[in-house]
């Protein structure tokens, strides 16, 4: 490139910078935030300081719920940096971090918790390595389709967002994954919708595409993304045509149907809806028969522990000793009803989205030599909670890849803790494990008639905990013996964190021992 030529097309690209600086620190737009009811964007946190309840540009009146990720804008600016740094050295940084060896998790953006398990590494015992039983080798196309670059996207989330179709149908033909998620928690349906993609969208949703995945940030959904973003209503029927809920919230409350511009509108997406389909009951396409089996024992007694492990070698699967992430089933024996004993590997089993079998299964499957179909001996509750469905419900909202239990709750561990209570590290792993923050402080109660607004947890609607995103846990007395259930505060129990696990629902919260308030 010669020297004129670059000089211009760097002027251009400054130009465009000066177009796409904040209004309120004057530099290039950071995480940048889209104001729905005027169309002006900000830096995120430059959005979140403001603290004025009008927009920072032309001062129109609005709430924190107007502003929404700016996903093209983002995309946008991104590529815009690349191709500065294009021009000015002469090579594609992008095309450098493609080249690395893929992470095995992926780093958030400061300011967002991870979306990763955690690891349960408090001692030495827990370090036991997974016993080998056997190993079923993986497919050696399987892991280059799914290989993700530094932003997490795969092979086919850049095919979708490019709209090639031929390509796109060649790479799921192949085995490419069609439910994976890049690090804000996107699916290759989400950019379908976003790009206005409708006969991708179409072919991924026949593929097994599950149209109810929430992103990581906003909780924003592909049926969201497609009014969101240049209001593609044809996108939306067809998403709600296949399953997708237009009742589905944000985490700022936002459904589909609030979104649309006319009665018009809301109505053809009611009309559109299949009285046949409903995303919570969706197969499940990306669920792999194939895939590694590790078992871990709960409760059995020596004689089961030896046919779990003839079992094992059975299914060519590996035993695990302790609850990790990889493992897929914990076995468990069960009373005639089929309900199993409350232990902590049980609990982290449901708030994974494992399988809680019983123990006749390993029976089953010794008996006719194969593994048989786990649904048919799936505990139906714990002994504590009886026939509830808890352990299905958590496995089911982890393969709709719908967020933890406890997102967008907050929890303050007040006081000692001691059995049966899960101690103090148990219950941080639990709440951790589920999607919730651990604070360190106590929160306060905000004043009646705050206009400050809350994130809803995900899990909560409908629940006392919709507007109460902070529970502080104690054991025999709350803070200063007084209960709370105000200002977006509320005390409980901490069992009450083991009875929700055990039924995989927010219960209302438990108080004892001390004056309501």
């Amino acid at each position: 490139m010669d020297p004129s030529t670059k000089d211009v097309i760097l002027e251009r690209i400054q130009s465009l910078e000066e177009a796409l600086k904040c209004k309120i620190c004057s530099n290039l737009l950071k995480d940048p935030v889209v104001i729905q009811k005027c169309g002006h964007s900000s830096c995120k946190q430059c959005s979140v300081r403001h603290k004025s309840s009008s927009c920072p540009v032309c001062d129109i009146p609005v709430t924190t719920r107007d502003a929404l990720d700016d996903r093209p804008l983002r995309e946008l600016i991104v590529q815009l940096q690349l191709l500065r740094h294009l021009v000015q050295e002469g090579k594609d940084p992008a095309g450098e971090e493609d080249q690395r060896p893929p992470t095995l998790t992926s780093t958030p953006k400061p300011g967002r918790p991870a979306r990763t398990l955690p690891t349960f590494t408090p001692s030495k015992k827990q370090q036991t390595p997974v016993g080998r039983v056997g190993r079923k080798k993986l497919s050696p196309s399987t892991p280059h389709l799914n290989k993700k670059n530094h932003k997490g996207e795969t092979l086919l989330h850049r095919t979708v967002i490019k709209g090639d179709m031929t390509r796109v149908r060649e790479l799921l033909d192949q085995g490419a994954e069609v439910n994976t998620q890049d690090n804000n928690g996107w699916t290759p349906l989400h950019e379908a919708s976003n790009h206005g993609h409708l006969e991708l969208a179409s072919l991924l949703l026949e593929r097994g595409a599950l149209p109810n995945v929430p992103s990581l940030k906003d909780l924003v959904t592909p049926l969201h993304d497609a009014l969101l973003n240049h209001y593609q209503m044809d996108m939306a029927a067809l998403l709600v045509s296949k399953g997708a809920d237009p009742h589905a919230r944000t985490s700022f409350g936002y459904t589909a149907l609030d979104l649309c511009r006319s009665e018009e509108d809301k109505n053809r997406l009611a009309e559109a809806c299949s009285p046949f389909i409903q995303g919570s009951t969706l197969p499940i396409h990306t669920q792999n028969k194939g895939s590694k089996v590790v078992l871990l024992p709960s409760n059995l007694d020596e004689g089961q522990k030896q046919q779990l492990a003839k079992c094992a070698a059975l299914l060519q699967a590996d035993l695990a000793e302790d609850f990790t992430e990889q493992v897929s089933h914990v076995v468990t024996s069960c009373d005639a009803e089929g309900n199993c004993t409350r232990t902590m590997k049980v609990l982290l089993g449901v708030l994974g989205g494992k399988w809680i079998m019983n123990f006749q299964w390993v029976e089953v499957c010794l008996e006719y030599g194969r593994r048989v179909d786990e649904e048919a001996f799936e505990a139906q509750g714990t002994k504590n909670q009886p026939s509830t469905q808890g352990p299905k419900r958590g496995r089911c909202n982890t393969q709709q890849k719908f967020p933890g239990l406890f997102c967008g709750l907050q929890f303050y561990l007040h006081g000692q803790f001691s059995p049966p209570t899960p101690s103090r590290e148990e219950l941080r792993n639990l709440i951790t494990l589920g999607g919730g923050r651990i604070l360190s402080r106590e929160p306060r109660p905000q004043p009646t008639g705050s206009d400050e607004e809350r994130e809803i947890p995900y899990h909560a609607v409908g629940t006392p905990l919709e507007h109460v995103p902070n529970v502080i846990l104690y054991q025999d007395r709350p803070p200063r013996d007084t209960h709370l259930h105000e200002g977006g505060v509320c005390t409980s129990q901490a069992m009450w964190v083991v009875a929700c696990i055990s039924q995989f629902k927010l219960l209302p919260p438990q108080q004892t021992g001390s004056t309501e308030k």
